[in-house]
């Protein structure tokens, strides 16, 4: 396995999560541990929701290092927190890019993922187009969200902060992987 490319999308979770969290914490860890009499009988309550932030925090570093593309000699390893696959060279019939607001309408998302997603709609993404999708839709959501699987064009869109060198990596592999055409004697 080679390098591991993360995913945009993770990373904007945890821009716009952690720091409000961590500072949830600090107040919260503040609150529970100040001699002030109207706070003592709420101290375990400060305390729960200091520990909860900082679970929180530690989830969002963790699903972060855990989500990425790595290419291998036999295909291309998407992982996540809770699973992943391997899609075989032989099951992508086209790479190519394209943008990410392109991919998935802004104008299909709700307020609130248009809120979130506001900053990736004009992000570059690896587009790649399959024959079948290894497993169903439902699995593949279930295991990676709602932004890397697009049914309806069946394709993956690989929002990946090193876009170019992955471009490159699968392109080559997948050009090694074709056979070379005979000509007719």
């Amino acid at each position: 396995m080679g390098k591991k490319y993360r995913f945009v999308t993770y990373r904007r979770l945890k821009e716009s999560i952690f720091t409000p969290a961590l500072l949830i914490a600090i107040v919260s860890l503040l609150l529970a541990f100040l001699p002030n009499p109207p706070l003592r009988s709420s101290r375990w309550l400060w305390g729960v929701i200091a520990g909860a932030s900082l679970l929180l925090c530690l989830w969002l570093v963790i699903i972060e290092r855990a989500a990425g593309v790595q290419v291998s000699e036999r295909g291309i390893r998407v992982s996540s927190l809770l699973g992943s696959i391997e899609i075989p060279y032989d099951e992508i019939e086209d790479v190519s890019l394209s943008i990410f607001g392109k991919v998935f309408d802004p104008a299909e998302q709700s307020f609130s993922q248009r809120i979130f997603l506001h900053p990736l709609w004009f992000e570059t993404v690896l587009v790649l187009k399959l024959k079948k999708f290894p497993y169903s839709y439902g699995s593949l959501r279930a295991l990676f969200g709602k932004y890397l699987f697009e049914p309806r064009k069946n394709v993956v869109a690989l929002a990946v902060e090193d876009w170019q060198e992955l471009n490159v990596h699968i392109s080559g592999a997948i050009e090694e992987k074709r056979p070379i055409p005979r000509k007719p004697a």
